[in-house]
């Protein structure tokens, strides 16, 4: 892809890369400006200008985004002018205090406030009076980018549009009003806690989410209203090094919007929609003041009838001489009294899943108390490590309609203390087995992040914190960093794997025979480290990692001219790297089917390997 260089202002004294067009956006281009600003008014990001196709609908509703794109990165003592910016709009050319000429180098200006001084109405932002724009992100507050005196162009003349929910205006009236960006924080690093949900309902942290059900015409608005009275987030830390965390409306809003386009769900222009035929799911992301997020995953149930929510689905309940109790229909959680029977399993024991299938039962419906089978997954409890592991029952009726159940199974016994394991999301932590000052991995054991573990006393060897798991005298424990909330779950990332990799531990070692193919997509925690014996890589999992060098490749220089390949004896097309050139290859040379050996420089693209001079491996 070509890229256009253009010197955004004359303070910023950088080249900076400007996206193409799109024919729907307003092209991107990053703050630069590092000049500290002659007061806190001043202080402003920079946005350009650009052209998209001009509308023809009247009465159209137009969307006009701005986006601080780089948000979760930007830290504490940042000063605004670190954040990157997006202004985009899906109808017209977007255009802030009449700068109109993106090839003039020309830029507009972008103001950061604390979040508790704007607010959004039907589309307008109010700045409370005598707030200024701030110099420099402080740690624990929220923050607010706005672009000011936005005006939209290429618009036709007789037509109305209707800005971000606001006031109807004619074409060549629709100016002068100002955007304003989701909340966020600026990351504070040493800020304590990893963020959780709690439902409002009982106070309790959440295994699975509250469900939302609709019971008629709604509203992306109150939808979004309903889910924030449900759930809340929190950080998992007390005290003045607490982080700290809010929804954050817009977010959630845009949530709603997603999940509804995705359930193939009409929204008309005042927000309102009718409940689907069947459930669907929204997920709602937030990130804490230190840069910790979590997804909560929200059922929303539909129903069209106003006697009872989810009336037609199975009834999952406690079962007693054949009648079901208490019983919860779609996506719920059950609280174990703590007598029952096949709660509190031991150490190594088994879960007796027969018990648990005998003490629940499931009806048709709400109307129909015929029985149905109940089928439970206990796949997820550990009975080598003590804690709480979610249980799951499932019914389904002959309709085709399923519910779900989870509650809470403890493995260990009662009056325990427990900790929750806070890693990276979908994996686990390893448990250790420790004699005197001898420590071991134990093999095939380990527990997955968000487990509520049984703990006890905390012991320090070699340097680093152990703490006790499963009994007070025994010696099982898992690294204290993980559950006392010290440590920081490290960002998510998708890298595409250029050249077929083998899985490797810490040491450099194969895991089994595990392989990535070339060009699947991986998800990578955090940014490239080094093995210990200093090879770069990614981690893909528990103690796995791929070499970096099959994602982003390196570089080699061409000691001969050379043709690209698509095949061992195809070309990919007409042109020729000329000798002495760099090129970006992925890993060692592969061989294909010619016996001649070629480094992969593409999806499907090849050059010879006796064609590059590599100090990085031997043809």
């Amino acid at each position: 892809m070509k890229k256009n260089l253009r010197i955004v202002s004359a303070t910023a004294a950088a080249l900076l890369a400007v996206a193409p067009v799109v024919a729907s956006t307003v092209s991107s281009v990053y703050a630069a400006d590092t000049t500290a600003p002659a007061d806190n008014t001043t202080n402003n990001l920079d946005v350009s200008d650009g052209t998209s196709t001009p509308a023809t609908a009247k009465d159209q509703d137009v969307n006009v985004k701005l986006t601080v794109t780089n948000a979760s990165s930007l830290k504490v003592g940042d000063k605004p002018s670190a954040a990157k910016v997006n202004l985009t709009t899906d109808v017209g050319t977007a255009t802030v205090n009449g700068e109109v000429n993106p090839a003039t180098g020309t830029i507009a200006k972008v103001y950061v406030y604390e979040a508790k001084d704007v607010t959004v109405t039907n589309g307008t932002v109010t700045i409370a009076q005598n707030a200024k724009a701030v110099g420099q992100f402080e740690k624990g507050k929220q923050y607010i980018a706005v672009a000011k005196n936005v005006s939209l162009g290429g618009l036709n003349a007789t037509s109305k549009y209707k800005v971000n929910g606001g006031e109807a205006k004619y074409g060549l009236n629709v100016g002068n009003f100002d955007v304003a960006s989701a909340k966020f924080y600026a990351v504070d690093s040493a800020a304590q806690g990893n963020v959780y949900f709690v439902s409002k309902n009982n106070g309790n942290a959440l295994v699975t989410a509250d469900a939302v059900t609709l019971t008629g015409t709604s509203s992306v608005d109150s939808l979004a209203n309903v889910i924030m009275a449900t759930d809340t987030p929190k950080v998992d830390a007390v005290g003045d090094n607490a982080a700290t965390v809010d929804w954050d409306k817009d977010s959630v809003v845009a949530a709603v919007q997603d999940a509804l386009k995705a359930a193939n769900v009409t929204v008309d222009k005042n927000g309102k929609f009718n409940p689907p035929a069947n459930s669907f799911e929204i997920k709602l992301s937030v990130t804490a003041s230190n840069g910790s997020t979590a997804t909560l995953p929200i059922t929303v149930h539909t129903t069209a009838t106003a006697d009872g929510a989810y009336s037609a689905y199975p009834q999952i309940g406690v079962l007693n001489a054949g009648v079901v109790s208490d019983a919860k229909a779609g996506v719920d959680t059950y609280e174990l009294k703590g007598n029952e029977s096949f709660n509190y399993v031991p150490i190594n024991g088994v879960v007796n899943t027969k018990a648990i299938s005998e003490y629940f039962g499931a009806t048709i419906s709400k109307a129909n108390k015929t029985l149905v089978p109940i089928t439970v997954d206990a796949s997820k409890v550990n009975t080598k490590v003590a804690g709480k592991y979610p249980v799951t029952l499932t019914a389904t009726n002959p309709a085709g309609l399923t519910s779900k159940v989870t509650f809470d199974l403890t493995v260990g016994v009662k009056g325990q203390k427990y900790a929750t394991v806070q890693y990276e999301k979908g994996l686990s932590i390893p448990v250790y087995t420790i004699n005197g000052n001898a420590v071991t991995t134990q093999s095939g054991t380990t527990v997955a992040d968000g487990t509520q573990l049984a703990v006890f006393d905390t012991i320090s060897v070699g340097g680093k914190n152990y703490t006790r798991i499963n009994k007070k005298d025994g010696n099982e424990f898992v690294e204290s960093q993980y559950i006392d909330g010290s440590y920081k779950p490290q960002a998510q990332s998708t890298k595409t794997v250029m050249h077929a990799s083998y899985v490797y531990d810490k040491d450099h070692k194969r895991v089994g025979d595990k392989r990535i193919a070339t060009y699947k997509d991986v998800t990578v925690y955090g940014e490239k480290t080094k093995l210990n014996d200093g090879t770069e890589a990614y981690m893909t999992g528990s103690n796995e990692y791929i070499d970096a060098d099959n994602v982003d490749g390196h570089n080699v220089t061409l000691n001969h001219n050379s043709y690209v390949y698509k095949t061992s004896k195809k070309r990919a097309n007409k042109n020729k790297l000329m000798k002495g050139e760099t090129v970006l290859v992925y890993g060692s040379p592969v061989t294909l089917k010619s016996g001649q050996k070629f480094y992969r420089i593409g999806n499907k693209k090849f050059i010879k390997a006796v064609n590059a001079d590599d100090p990085k491996n031997a043809k």
